[in-house]
C-alpha cells in the first residue's frame, strides 16, 4: 500500500459542487494506507476476505464521461466474504490524486448479483480526482490510487491484495490502462489455486454481428464474467463522413450499457485504410470488444455516428430509440452432487453410483466390464434448471477441461442428461478418454508402476474440472479432481502396434 508524495509537477484547484452533499462528507479524509502507520492494524488480505471486481468511468453517451461538475465519476464493484461481515466489517474504499495529497475514504452500498459466501456491493469515487476542466496534458499525466479495506470491528483494516500480491501494491488508474481495472468476476474462484488452468480459456464469448440487412445474430454465450464481440456494417449508419484537410475526420462508436449496475463502455468500430502510414478516406469495419461485468442481466448496445472538431452532424442506430437488448446470462446458483458411475449393471449415464470425492480409479476390471463410465454432477439454476427447459444448452454453457500428465488443458462441452428435482444433471464419459481402451495407443507419456505383488502395470494420471458459464468448480481441496487410468503393462496391441 504504497504512499506517494508526489505524482505530477503541476497545481489544480478543487471545487465543491454548490448545493447538496459536499465532497468533504460525502469523501472524509482518512489516515494513508501503510501498514505499522495506523492506530489499528493495517493488514493485508490474501484469503479473498474482500475483492475488488472493476472500477471505471462512465461514459455519458456523447464522447465524454459522467461527472459532477468539477470532477469525473468512477464507478466500482467489490465482493466481500460474509464471514467478514459477520463480525461487524465495513467495506471501504480508500483513494486520493496526484492532484491531492490526502486520503480519502468512500463507502460501498449493497446490491444483489454475489456469488455464494460473498455480499456484492458498489462504490462512487469523485470530488478530489480529475476532472473535465484540465487539459489533455494534465490528464494524461494524472494517476489515480485506490485499494479497497474493510474497517473491522476492533479498528484494524484489512486491505485487498488479492489482485495486487504485493502488501504494498495498490491499484492505479492511469492513461495507460484507460484509468480502469478491468471486471474480473473469475478472481477468488478455484483458479486461483490452479496456476496452471488459463482463465482466460475459460471465459465464455459471444459475438453480435449487426448485418447490412439490419437483422442482428448473436453466436457463443453471453455470459457475466465472459467477453463480447461486435461487428458491425458500417453501411448500417453512414450519415456523418466529414474530412479535414482531405483526412477523415469522423467516427462510428458502438456502445454497451449493462443492467442492472448502468456501466456504460464503448469503442470504435471503423478503421481506415492506410497509405504509407497516411490515413485514406477509405474506411472499414472493425470489431471492438468488452467485458462483460459481474452481476450484469442485460445487454444494451446503440451506434452513434459523428463529424469530428465540433461539426453538427451525427446519427445514431438504436433500434428507433429503444437500444438493441440482449439477455446477459449469469453463473450457476450451485454446482454439486460429484459422483461416479461405473457400471455393468446400467447403459443409463447417471442411473447409480457414489460420490467422487477427490479422485477416481480407471482399471482393467471396469475396460472389460462396465458398460457405464461416467462421472456425474448436478447443476442448479433458478428459473432454468427447474423446469424443462428446451434452450438448456444454449443458456448454460458446460465444460469439462483435462490434462493428462501435467500436459495443456483441453475442453469439451459436457452432456446433459436429465433432471434430477430442480437440478440439470450432466454427465462426462471418462471412459472415451481412457488412454488404455481396446485398441488405442495412448497420445501421452505412461508410467510403470510395480505392485507388491509383482505385477507391472501401466499407468496414466488425469487432472480435471468443470465450468459453467466460466464459473469453475472442483473438488472441495480447491484444486481439481484427479483420475488414474491403469493396465496391464503386458499387451499384445500396444506392444506390436503403438510406438
Amino acid at each position: 500500500m504504497k504512499n506517494y508524495s508526489v505524482y505530477i509537477m503541476f497545481s489544480f484547484v478543487f471545487f465543491t459542487a454548490c448545493g447538496g452533499e459536499s465532497s468533504t462528507d460525502k469523501y472524509p479524509i482518512m489516515p494513508a494506507p501503510v501498514i505499522g502507520g495506523y492506530s489499528g492494524n493495517d493488514i493485508s488480505d490474501h484469503d479473498c476476505s474482500i475483492v475488488l471486481l472493476d472500477v471505471g468511468r462512465r461514459t455519458n453517451g456523447m464522447g465524454g464521461y459522467i461527472d459532477d461538475g468539477h470532477s469525473y465519476i468512477w464507478f466500482g464493484t467489490l465482493d466481500v466474504a460474509q464471514t467478514a461481515l459477520s463480525g461487524g466489517g465495513t467495506p471501504k474504499i480508500a483513494f486520493h490524486s496526484g492532484l491531492a495529497g490526502e486520503w480519502y475514504e468512500a463507502s460501498c452500498l449493497p446490491v444483489e448479483g454475489a456469488r455464494s459466501g460473498f455480499q456484492r456491493c458498489e462504490f462512487e469515487l469523485g470530488g478530489y480526482l480529475p476532472g473535465p476542466g484540465m487539459s489533455g496534458t494534465a490528464l494524461s499525466r494524472s494517476i489515480v490510487e485506490l485499494i479497497p479495506f474493510i474497517h473491522l470491528s476492533n479498528g484494524d483494516r484489512l486491505f485487498d491484495h488479492n489482485r495486487n500480491g504485493g502488501d504494498f501494491d495498490n491499484y492505479l488508474l492511469t492513461l495507460d490502462n484507460n484509468w480502469s481495472i478491468a471486471s474480473e468476476p473469475l478472481i477468488c474462484s478455484l483458479v486461483e489455486t490452479n496456476p496452471a488452468f488459463d482463465a482466460e480459456e475459460a471465459r465464455p464469448a459471444a459475438v453480435l454481428n449487426f448485418n447490412g440487412d439490419y437483422t442482428t445474430t448473436v453466436s457463443g454465450n453471453l455470459v457475466e464474467g465472459g467477453t463480447v464481440e461486435i461487428n458491425y456494417v458500417l453501411d448500417r449508419l453512414a450519415t456523418c463522413r466529414g474530412t479535414h484537410n482531405g483526412y477523415p475526420a469522423w467516427d462510428l462508436r458502438a456502445f454497451a450499457r449493462f443492467l442492472p449496475g448502468g456501466e456504460v463502455v464503448e469503442g470504435s468500430v471503423r478503421d481506415f485504410v492506410s497509405n504509407m502510414g497516411t490515413p485514406t478516406t477509405e474506411s472499414f469495419a472493425v470489431p471492438v470488444s468488452f467485458n462483460v461485468p459481474a452481476g450484469a442481466r442485460t445487454m444494451e448496445v446503440w451506434f452513434w455516428n459523428s463529424t469530428l472538431g465540433g461539426a453538427e452532424c451525427q446519427d445514431w442506430d438504436s433500434n428507433n430509440g429503444d437500444n438493441y437488448a440482449f439477455p446477459v446470462m449469469s453463473g450457476p446458483g450451485w454446482m454439486g452432487n460429484y459422483f461416479l458411475n461405473i457400471s455393468r449393471a446400467s447403459s443409463v449415464p447417471c442411473a447409480d453410483g457414489s460420490s467422487l470425492g477427490d479422485s477416481f480409479d480407471y482399471g482393467t476390471w471396469a475396460r472389460q466390464r462396465a458398460i457405464a463410465g461416467n462421472v456425474c454432477f448436478e447443476v442448479w439454476q433458478e428459473g432454468i434448471t427447474d423446469q424443462g427447459n428446451p434452450d438448456l444448452w444454449q443458456i448454460l454453457d458446460v465444460r469439462v477441461w483435462y490434462r493428462f500428465n501435467g500436459e495443456d488443458f483441453q475442453d469439451e462441452y459436457v452432456d446433459f442428461v436429465d433432471y434430477k428435482g430442480n437440478n440439470a444433471r450432466y454427465a462426462f464419459n471418462i471412459a472415451a478418454l481412457d488412454p488404455f481402451r481396446p485398441y488405442n495407443c495412448p497420445e501421452m507419456e505412461t508410467e510403470e508402476v510395480t505392485y507388491v505383488s509383482g505385477e507391472v502395470f501401466e499407468t496414466a494420471q488425469m487432472e480435471f474440472l468443470f465450468t459453467v458459464n466460466g464459473v469453475m468448480a472442483g473438488p472441495e481441496s480447491g484444486t481439481w479432481f484427479t483420475g488414474t487410468f491403469e493396465d496391464y503393462a503386458d499387451n499384445t496391441f500396444r506392444d506390436t502396434s503403438c510406438p
